[in-house]
């Protein structure tokens, strides 16, 4: 009996072994958080570029 089990469990996997394979990366929600977390830098590095340095502050001369 076990073996008889073993064997169609082997060919059930053996069957659906190419629609698991293509499945297996449809939902990839790593994969969308770092695609959502590059266009966020990307986003960010454009608009850092847009900045322009502030002056720095005259020196007093009054001590530290």
């Amino acid at each position: 009996m076990i073996d008889a089990l073993r064997k169609w469990a082997s060919t059930f996997k053996e069957s659906w072994a190419p629609l698991l394979e293509a499945l297996s990366g449809a939902d990839d929600p790593r994969g969308d958080h770092v695609y959502a977390l590059e266009g966020r830098i990307r986003k960010l590095e454009a608009e850092m570029a847009t900045l322009k340095p502030r002056p720095e502050p005259a020196d007093t001369g009054q001590g530290d």
